[in-house]
């Protein structure tokens, strides 16, 4: 232990104190490691950054195919829908020889390469091609079974066609046995061929409905045509020869045919002999009729009287009108009756007799006819107020009242009317005078006289315009002529007024020159539009100029 110093000689002798060596710790290489960490962590971020760009890149391309796809798919769609619409013939017997899904898919691969070509790189290429392809091989598959379907319906429908042209025949050639029977015979091979097709040529009952239904129409066809052409004896031997072959419907039709055919050749037969037994007479015929028939034979042979009696009528006005041409056509070319045959004469009717004999007396002397202003305007009401009338009309009933103008604008009117296309501009003209007749309140001879010259009028103002009148250009013409007028004559060369109020359409018949009668209205008009173009006190010739004008006459 150590030795306490005294204080005399304070001495201290330090004990040695046992060596302790200090070893630090090592510190960590921390900047080195956060270097290595970071490029670490930079090359892991270059990798994520490729990762997301390549990411990005075949989202684009999945994108840009999408839409390039969505573009084939209408392409698509079009093409289906236009090739699933092709039926019969048209489906199966493509131009130039060319498979229904054969063309359709190769339209569809065509439209494909065509979008194809505005993709930006393979990958989207490769990516729209990989989706199209199913598309297409769906397409292909669809088609064909189309067309085998439509091969099918096509078959039938050249069946039908067959079966159709032998009933046709058979009906027409009903006549000639053999004929029919051929038809017949085709009938039969169309049906078998018709059950085979549809895999039922086993089932005797589909095969006997099926021969029931095609083969009535060809019986019902051949009966009819006997009972048409009268000979209802063979259409019942025919009817019991083959009503086994015709359905329950088909049997009622024949039957009810064959007594209708009976009926009628029964009350001809009656109806004839009645009518020959009192020569002609069918009031005659009818009594008796009356008298011993009733009921629906009765009815029956009434309406059949009546109607050899209008076939009588017919041909009896047929040949009246034949026999009316053929003279006035004599009559005009020799302008006489003498040498129009007696005969003919004899066969015209009574009416044009009288017609063409107060004709000939109005033209002897070779004077042309003056037209009566009542006919004219009698002829005038018709066309307007009753064109059917007017254009079944026999205008030659009125070449007494007539002049050759005015038949001639009559005969035109009335083919105008009679024409394939109907111009109805004369009905119209027509109708525009007939109004202003009843507007002035004209009757007989004056209105007559006002249609006579307004169809004057409007012809020369048609003839002076190179062209068909509008409504309003005919109407103008029309209301001049209506107009009031003061009539003047010349005496010594000079114009002395009559001092007499008439209208103009008077005093051009009369051929008297006049004066019109303008309103004071009318005159302010026309002196106000002469001042407005800068004309002074214009002249009363200078107004009536004007009105003139606005009306459209000169």
């Amino acid at each position: 232990m150590p030795r306490v110093p005294t204080y005399d000689s304070p001495q201290v002798t330090p004990t040695t104190l046992p060596q302790v060596r200090l070893t630090p710790q090592a510190m960590p290489d921390i900047a080195g490691q956060q270097m290595r960490e970071a490029g670490q962590a930079m090359q892991r971020a270059g990798s994520e950054v490729s990762r997301i760009a390549l990411h990005l890149a075949q989202q684009a391309n999945e994108t840009r195919a999408d839409a390039a796809l969505t573009e084939y798919v209408r392409a698509d769609t079009d093409l289906r829908l236009e090739a699933l619409s092709l039926k019969g013939n048209d489906a199966v017997n493509r131009p130039d020889g060319k498979n229904l899904p054969d063309e359709f898919v190769e339209r569809a691969n065509k439209a494909a390469s065509e979008i194809e070509g505005r993709l930006e790189n393979a990958a989207q290429r490769e990516a729209f091609r990989r989706r199209v392809t199913p598309m297409q091989d769906s397409m292909y598959q669809r088609l064909a079974v189309h067309r085998v379907d439509q091969e099918r319906a096509y078959a039938g429908e050249q069946r039908k066609a067959t079966i159709d042209t032998a009933i046709y025949r058979g009906g027409v050639l009903w006549g000639d046995k053999e004929e029919v029977q051929r038809s017949e015979d085709t009938i039969r091979l169309m049906v078998e061929q018709g059950i085979e097709a549809d895999g039922v040529a086993g089932d005797p009952q589909i095969r006997e409905a099926r021969m029931l239904a095609e083969l009535s129409p060809l019986h019902s066809a051949v009966i009819n045509g006997m009972a048409d052409a009268h000979r209802v004896d063979l259409a019942r031997e025919y009817y019991q020869r083959n009503s086994a072959s015709m359905t329950l419907q088909a049997r009622d039709r024949a039957m009810q045919l064959l007594e209708t055919a009976d009926f009628e050749e029964r009350t001809q037969e009656i109806s004839g002999g009645l009518y020959a037994k009192h020569g002609g007479n069918a009031a005659a015929a009818i009594a008796e009729a009356r008298e011993k028939l009733s009921g629906k034979e009765e009815d029956a042979v009434i309406n059949r009287l009546k109607g050899l009696d209008a076939d009588r009528v017919a041909f009896r006005e047929r040949a009246q009108s034949d026999a009316a041409d053929a003279a006035w056509r004599i009559y005009a070319n020799d302008r006489g009756m003498d040498n129009i045959p007696p005969s003919l004469l004899a066969a015209m009717d009574g009416r044009d007799i009288e017609a063409m004999r107060r004709t000939a007396a109005a033209e002897s002397g070779g004077n042309d006819v003056k037209t009566d202003s009542e006919a004219y305007y009698y002829l005038t009401m018709m066309a307007a107020d009753d064109p059917q009338q007017f254009a079944a009309t026999d205008l030659r009933r009125f070449y007494d009242k007539l002049s050759p103008a005015d038949r001639n604008h009559f005969a035109n009117a009335q083919a105008t009317l009679l024409g394939k296309t109907q111009d109805h501009g004369v009905a119209t003209a027509q109708q525009q005078i007939a109004a202003t007749i009843k507007l002035l309140g004209l009757v007989d001879k004056r209105a007559g006289l006002f249609a006579q010259e307004a169809n004057k009028a409007l012809d020369a103002a048609q003839q002076d315009a190179g062209r068909k009148l509008t409504q309003e250009e005919r109407q103008k013409t029309i209301d001049w002529l209506a107009s009031d007028a003061s009539t003047r004559a010349k005496f010594f060369g000079i114009d002395m007024p009559f001092g007499a109020s008439s209208r103009v359409f008077e005093a051009e018949a009369a051929g008297l020159p006049y004066t019109v009668k303008f309103s004071d209205a009318d005159k302010r008009k026309a002196r106000s539009a002469l001042e407005r173009r800068g004309v002074v006190n214009p002249t009363d010739e200078q107004v009536d100029a004007v009105i003139r004008a606005v009306r459209g006459v000169k």
